[in-house]
């Protein structure tokens, strides 16, 4: 999808989670209190009795004078109000750039990582509930990666421990415990990557000046910005939970033109060299449908049949142009 025009665009990725998260509850217990320990009494004449009562309360009055120590005026808390982090150059194009530098933005059902390249711009999103693994449309034999009568052998493991025959237990543990090597566990799944290629913008960090790149966590925005031949262009991401997207705004200031090249894909993942891994995934095919108002990619999972969709809409008062590839 090809995007040219002088006014803001908004972006957004799309992806409806299947339930509402369940908030904890906290329950407050309170421990029964301790018997009381017998008091023993002894008595006294009362003359001495009351020199001593009045001894030991002329003795307290001192002890606790001594004791008290001046009160301090309550000290006003200081809030840190903006928490920000900030950075002067792009995410670096590796997967240890992906995992430690791309800023993160989400809503609980759907996150995302922010590369805040320049000239360019990468995107890589998820969805929790995207996962490979679990029994397929077809399988008879699925158990979940449990072995049925393997629990009868939990009797021989503790005779061998009782016995102090520790290496017997060992072996009988991982002869008898282990769950299959094809037991279809599955893994959690990246859903994609978006793409914009910026096509009237130079491509690296000495082509521009003013280069900033943060995440404001109060805010829970991203933000890319720089300047290029005269041209302040920006970029800010955010996750909403009530409305179930992540959006990226983008807005320029100069002559220059917002005039870029958008697409999706199901990408894994980074090779080492930094090149994009075009792979045909493993775990899941997708098939993609463009029209003026924007990308819609969906498939299903490989292994286990689980269908997927996300919609990358366009808002833009621009021109919108449409290539299948």
């Amino acid at each position: 999808v090809e995007v040219k025009q002088t006014e803001p665009t908004s972006v957004e990725a799309i992806t409806k989670p299947d339930s509402e998260p369940k908030a904890a509850e906290a329950t407050e217990t309170t421990n029964p209190s301790l018997a009381e320990s017998p008091v023993v009494s002894e008595s006294k004449p009362a003359e001495e009795n009351q020199k001593t009562n009045s001894q030991a309360s002329e003795e307290a009055i001192v002890e606790a004078k001594e004791n008290k120590e001046p009160e301090k005026a309550d000290q006003p808390v200081t809030k840190q109000e903006n928490y920000q982090l900030n950075y002067d150059q792009p995410t670096a194009p590796s997967y240890d750039g992906w995992e430690k530098q791309a800023l993160p933005v989400g809503n609980g059902e759907m996150g995302a990582k922010v590369f805040g390249l320049i000239g360019e711009e990468r995107i890589q999103y998820n969805e929790k509930t995207l996962w490979s693994g679990g029994p397929q449309p077809d399988s008879t034999d699925y158990n979940g990666g449990n072995y049925k009568e393997r629990y009868k052998v939990l009797a021989e493991i503790r005779k061998a421990l009782e016995a102090g025959d520790r290496q017997k237990a060992k072996q009988l543990a991982e002869q008898n415990l282990v769950g299959p090597n094809n037991a279809q566990y599955g893994r959690y799944l990246a859903f994609g990557d978006i793409f914009m290629v910026f096509n009237n913008q130079k491509k690296g960090l000495d082509t521009v000046t003013d280069y900033h790149r943060g995440l404001d966590i109060t805010e829970a925005t991203t933000t890319t910005s720089y300047t290029q031949d005269g041209t302040t262009f920006k970029r800010e991401t955010f996750s909403s939970y009530p409305d179930d997207v992540t959006v990226t705004h983008l807005t320029k200031k100069g002559n220059k033109t917002l005039d870029f090249t958008l697409w999706n894909s199901l990408t894994e993942d980074l090779l080492a060299n930094g090149d994009y891994s075009w792979e045909y995934s493993n775990y899941k095919n997708g098939h993609v449908t463009t029209d003026e108002h924007g990308i819609l990619l969906k498939e299903t999972v490989n292994d286990n049949g689980l269908k997927f969709a996300s919609y990358l809409g366009i808002k833009t008062e621009g021109k919108v142009t449409v290539q299948d590839e």
